[in-house]
């Protein structure tokens, strides 16, 4: 008889640079995607909800997650003396954080409340505090639903190998505490150029003790002409501590009045979200 053996393997996307005020994987929406705790706030509410046509369940546990110079979000590995592997100013944000369900089971169309709350201590140091909260959503083999059975040949005998895909989100919670600022630039501003398409490639600067958050926008002045264009945009960008820079790589979409896109000048500005204060910008000379 044909043994089954069920292998599962893990799928997650960090949502710390989303355009809207709501982040999704699979059939799970949690919205807001990102949660900030500061001055006098001590507790936020998440919205889950789930968007299939079958009941599911999560998984919700908190996660350190470190980013690269590209973008990506990854999780830290315990140590393996069994130190905590995201310490800041000598605490571990999971430490500051609890929340409640720590899983949930959503029927189709249903939402339900997940409550984060912040245990802060008396004398914690100024500065940014970040770990994520990872959903992840457990097929029904391992959340005790009924696996269907396969038939196959009598003749057959050997090992079957289930692969199953578990579905994460995870979003960052934030603390702040006492004085934090950020401060970002732009470096190493290019144009890229492959057949049609145009890339503006960049390095976003962050210094200070918190992190960055806001849209990217990048306009074309030519150089006849005083009208700018939309060239591009990315919403929702996030550099983390202690990264001090991340690359960007920006599609440009060039309007059809400027089929050459040759001469006059490209500003790229990094500013709050929605079309708040502009906190950087930078120009490029298009030759």
């Amino acid at each position: 008889m044909l043994r089954r053996t069920i292998l599962s393997f893990g799928i997650f996307f960090s949502v710390g640079s989303l355009l809207n005020a709501q982040a999704s994987a699979g059939n799970l929406m949690v919205s807001p995607a990102r949660v900030v705790l500061e001055g006098r706030a001590r507790t936020e509410e998440l919205i889950l909800g789930n968007t299939g046509t079958e009941p599911a369940v999560y998984r919700i546990r908190l996660v350190h997650m470190a980013m690269t110079e590209e973008g990506g979000i990854k999780e830290i590995p315990d140590a393996p003396d069994g130190v905590t592997p995201d310490m800041q100013n000598g605490v571990d944000p999971a430490q500051l954080i609890r929340y409640s369900p720590h899983q949930v089971t959503l029927e189709p169309g249903q939402t339900q409340v997940l409550r984060v709350m912040l245990r802060k201590p008396a004398q914690l140091a100024d500065g940014e505090y970040r770990i994520h909260v990872l959903f992840q959503a457990v097929p029904n083999e391992l959340a005790g639903g009924k696996v269907a059975e396969t038939t196959t040949p009598s003749t057959q005998k050997g090992l079957s190998i289930h692969l199953t895909p578990i579905i994460g989100l995870a979003i960052p919670i934030i603390v702040r505490s006492g004085q934090t600022a950020a401060e970002p630039g732009f470096q190493n501003l290019a144009l890229e150029h492959k057949g049609e398409r145009f890339l503006l490639t960049a390095d976003l600067t962050r210094s200070g003790n918190a992190s960055l958050y806001g849209d990217l926008q990048v306009d074309f002045t030519p150089a006849k002409g005083i009208a700018n264009a939309a060239m591009g945009t990315q919403g929702g960008l996030a550099v983390y501590p202690p990264l001090a820079k991340r690359k960007i790589r920006i599609p440009l979409d060039v309007p059809k009045e400027f089929p050459g896109f040759s001469g006059g000048r490209l500003h790229v500005r990094f500013q709050a979200p929605n079309g708040g204060k502009v906190m950087a910008e930078a120009d490029l000379r298009v030759p």
